[in-house]
Formats: structure tokens, C-alpha cells, sequence
């Protein structure tokens, strides 16, 4: 595999373990503020240098969902019927429509797709791949092992005496300070051009 992309998947991923971090500690921190509001009887901000944290008090404190999957294995008269469900006028369910992505193209590429349809869909590129980065739960952690670089960079035991001296000073400061590493490398690529 290109060296380049395990780079920057190993800078991917400890950026994500970082990212998972903060989000965990940002969601324990706005239990804390939505514990200490309680007593409040109605929304405020809090208003700093760098911007405002808006506590917003709910309106309702129960949401319900409907289960769509379950409703679309009902009989079409059973649907029909809940459908037909009103209070004071309105209706409790509401249909809501979404486009099945491969018989729409099937139908667009055989010229079969009405205009009317055509007007109401829009067609957006996607980029040829996509980057997830899966980390393991039991394994966030604020730097990465000397064991996962190893397995990124298929090093095992065995090859050490094969490994040079630059080579494993490398490895380690990968290992200790990804992104000082990533930039000598962005430095060397700028002194190239």
C-alpha cells in the first residue's frame, strides 16, 4: 500500500480518536449544564468571549416516532384505516414519499420518468470513495500504541534487524508526535517546489 495514504490514515485516525474524546466530553459536559438547569423555568445563554452556549428548555419533554418499517408490513386496509385517524380536524399520520434511487434511474435511463417526476428530483455527484475511519471502543485512547503502528506499517518482531536506525526514528516519531512529523513532511514537499 502507497506510504503516503498510511500516513495519513494514521493521522486520520488519531484525529478521530481526539474527536471522539471531545465529543464524549462535550456531551458529559452538557449533561452537567442540563443537570445544574433544572431549577430554571425557562431557556437562557451564556454569553463569553469566543461565543454564547444556548440552554434551550424543552417544550415537550416526550417525542414519539413512528415505526415506518413496521407500518409499510401492515395491509392496505389496516394503513387506510389508521390513516384516516383525526382530532380536531387533523390528521395523527401523515404520508410522506421518498424515491427509490435504482427504479428511478432504471425509468430515466429507458426515457420513462414523467416530467412532472423529472422537475421534482434532483441528481447530485458523489465522489468516487469514502473514508471511514472505525475505532475500536475499547481502544480510545489519547495517543496511539506502539502495536497499532506496527500493524499499520506491517512491522513485526522478526524484521527488526532489517529496520535502520533512520527508519525506526521515524517510526517513533510518528508514534510520539504525528502531526510535527506531518509537517516536516509538508516543509520538505514546499522546499521541493
Amino acid at each position: 500500500m502507497n506510504e503516503d495514504i498510511k500516513k495519513l490514515a494514521l493521522e486520520a485516525l488519531e484525529l478521530q480518536k481526539k474527536v471522539k474524546l471531545d465529543q464524549e466530553k462535550l456531551q458529559n459536559i452538557k449533561e452537567k449544564i442540563i443537570k445544574l438547569s433544572e431549577s430554571k423555568n425557562s431557556s437562557y445563554s451564556v454569553n463569553l468571549l469566543a461565543g454564547t452556549v444556548r440552554v434551550t428548555k424543552s417544550k415537550k419533554l416526550i417525542s414519539y416516532l413512528l415505526d415506518s418499517k413496521e407500518f409499510d408490513k401492515l395491509d392496505l386496509q389496516n394503513k387506510k384505516k389508521l390513516l384516516q385517524i383525526r382530532i380536531n380536524g387533523k390528521k395523527v399520520l401523515k404520508l410522506k414519499f421518498a424515491l427509490q434511487p435504482d427504479e428511478y434511474k432504471t425509468l430515466l435511463t429507458q426515457k420513462l420518468v414523467p416530467e412532472e417526476l423529472k422537475k421534482l428530483v434532483s441528481e447530485r455527484e458523489r465522489k468516487p470513495f469514502y473514508v471511514s475511519i472505525i475505532l475500536e471502543k475499547k481502544l480510545i485512547k489519547e495517543k496511539i500504541t506502539e502495536d497499532e503502528i506496527d500493524q499499520i506499517f506491517n512491522y513485526s518482531k522478526d524484521d527488526e534487524e532489517e529496520i535502520d536506525d533512520d527508519k525506526e526514528e521515524d517510526l517513533y516519531d510518528i508514534l510520539s508526535n504525528p502531526s510535527r512529523v506531518f509537517e516536516e513532511i509538508n516543509e520538505d514537499d514546499e522546499n521541493d517546489n
